[in-house]
Order: structure tokens, then sequence, then C-alpha cells
């Protein structure tokens, strides 16, 4: 398993007390990168590479099991696989954990400034020592835009989630190409992106108002590309 994770840690020496520290590699089938920064005077750097090592190899015996009962599930009733790409989303289910569950992990060990990436996901806690944590609202999977927008993600968690391609309409007709949001914790954020693509092109911009979440759009029609972004999302963008 440890080969698997393939870790990689890389100190930067600072004169701040917090000391910034990356750990990246390989789990869960995507790729992960924590940036953190910690007083590593008062704190052994194996300590903090031996938790998050633990926490991964757990989620990954969590994702073989659940793999599993899902062919167990498909293959003795019926004799049929598993339906395309239900394995991709449950994938993406275990990145939006692995997020949280690391940034709680992290937490009690004393480190309060911390950006976790896992397959995309992200989740940050406290800030960058006279810095703030800056991402793209963008989509790699989606259309560029020639300007994209930036959030400062401030202890919380974004993540982008891309339309259901099974249902994607005539090209008369308007559908979301994806959406990203931004909520308190990543697994709240998958729920309310995993809604929002169900709701459909008419209606999601109103459902997502009326509940108060924060969200960018992005829906295709005839006419072009549209990027719609709720009021909750504006205190999060940057200036």
């Amino acid at each position: 398993m440890f080969s698997l994770l393939l870790p990689l840690m890389l100190l930067t020496a600072c004169r701040n007390p917090l000391q910034e520290q990356q750990v990246q590699g390989v789990a869960l089938g995507t790729g992960y990168h924590i940036t953190l920064y910690a007083d590593l005077d008062a704190m052994s750097p194996l300590a903090l590479l031996a938790v998050i090592q633990g926490e991964l190899e757990t989620l990954e015996d969590e994702r073989r099991s659940a793999a599993g009962v899902r062919r167990s599930a498909f293959a003795p009733l019926w004799k049929i696989s598993e339906p395309e790409g239900l394995a991709e989303v449950w994938d993406q289910v275990f990145h939006a954990l692995a997020v949280d569950r690391l940034a709680q992990q992290l937490a009690q060990l004393d480190v309060h400034h911390l950006m976790v990436e896992v397959g995309g996901v992200m989740r940050s806690q406290g800030a960058p020592p006279g810095r703030v944590w800056r991402v793209s609202l963008a989509h790699a999977a989606l259309p560029s835009m020639e300007d994209p927008m930036h959030v400062r993600l401030d202890d919380a968690a974004m993540l982008h989630r891309l339309g259901r391609l099974d249902r994607t309409p005539t090209f008369s007709q308007p559908f979301i190409l994806g959406v990203a949001v931004i909520a308190s914790s990543a697994m709240e954020g998958r729920m309310q992106a995993d809604t929002l693509i169900e709701v459909g092109p008419f209606q999601v911009l109103q459902w997502a108002e009326d509940r108060d979440i924060a969200a960018s759009i992005v829906v295709k029609s005839s006419q072009g590309i549209t990027i719609h972004q709720t009021a909750a999302l504006a205190p999060w963008l940057e200036r």
C-alpha cells in the first residue's frame, strides 16, 4: 500500500514559525496534494506523513469494499456488469470524503493552516502566512474562458461537477455543462452539486438561489455558453 500511494514530502524553510510543507502522491485512483503550514520544530514531519498515509490507506480499503458490494449487487442476479460511469461517480464521492477526513485528521494535530486537494476537490483551513488561498473557478473539462474568475477559499471546500452526458439533449435545447460549488465541507458541496445537475437548466439558478448555495453554473444552449453565478457566490469572488 505504501508503494501505491507514492508520497512525496517537500519542506520549505522560512522565517515565519509556521513552516510550509507539501505532501503529494497517488491514492484513490487519482492524485492528491496537501500544502500545510505548521511549527515543524514542535512537530515531527514523519508523524504528519503517518497520519496522512494511515487515513488514505483506510479510505483505499473502504473504496475496495464499496466496489465489491457494487459487483455483488449486479452480477449474481442480473448477470450484468455495473452501469457505465458508476465506478467513477463513487470515486468522486471518495475524493470528497478524503478531503474532509484529511483536513479533520490534520486539525487534530494542531495543523490549522492547510489546503487539501484530492482529484480536483479542494478544502482549506486557515490561510498561508501573509497570503490567501486563491483558486480558479474554471474546470479543465469545460470550455476555457478568456478571463477565468478566482475565489479566495477561506475555511471552505470547492468542487466541480460535470453535467450528465447520458442526458444531453439535442443542441436546440439548453443543458448544464457543469457546476462549481463552494460549501463548508467537500461532502456537503458534493451533495449540492449532484442536486444542481439533476434540477435542469431552466430551474437550476432559482433553485440554488432559494437555498443560498454558492455556485457557478455553466449552461450551453443554441445561443452559446452562459455562466450563471448565485448571490451566495459573490462574497467568495476575488475583487
